[in-house]
């Protein structure tokens, strides 16, 4: 975070030095300082962006963890392929995801859907949990510190435990 900020400041300092050159005569009045300023304002988004990139691309080299997993005890899981599509002017897509839904219990009795799509992130174990559950981790920076100086994508695994012999093993060929 503070990779970006030093980056908006030097580029608001950098820009209002550009608009006091680029200004062809000495400001006089409020209205003259308005380029000035706007020049400042353009030239320091410019730095913050520039400075998140670079804070990114500090973030991807610096050690990562995983989080402690948020526990979520299970009631009901299913995979289901599900499709959606748009139609604009003429032509369209049409696209098939898939999901894991599933249904948790909350603290007043209640039950609580959910989903989480079928990724590469997720992995599900059969028979290693006497109770099934989800645990989800978050990746984190390592040290405190680098929050500071880098940003670090936002990523989730999870870990799907389900009771012995409740997955359908299915191969269809075509």
């Amino acid at each position: 975070m503070l990779v970006v900020l030093v980056f908006g400041l030097i580029g608001l300092v950098f820009g209002t030095f550009l608009g006091f050159e680029a200004a062809w005569m000495p400001p006089k009045d409020l209205f003259d300082y308005m380029p000035i300023m706007m020049m400042a304002i353009f030239v320091g988004m410019f730095g913050l962006g520039l400075g998140a990139v670079v804070a990114y691309i500090v973030g991807d080299f610096v050690s990562h963890g995983w989080s402690k997993p948020e526990v979520t005890n299970l009631i009901h899981l299913r995979g289901v392929s599900r499709g959606d599509g748009s139609f604009f002017l003429g032509t369209g897509v049409i696209q098939s995801n898939e999901y894991y839904f599933y249904y948790t219990e909350v603290g007043n009795g209640g039950i609580r859907p959910g989903k989480i799509p079928v990724r590469d992130n997720v992995t599900l174990f059969e028979g290693n949990e006497n109770k099934p559950s989800i645990k989800k981790y978050t990746r984190k920076l390592e040290t405190a510190w680098h929050d500071w100086i880098a940003l670090a994508p936002h990523r989730e695994k999870y870990e799907i435990y389900i009771p012995a012999d409740t997955l359908k093993r299915n191969f269809d060929l075509q």
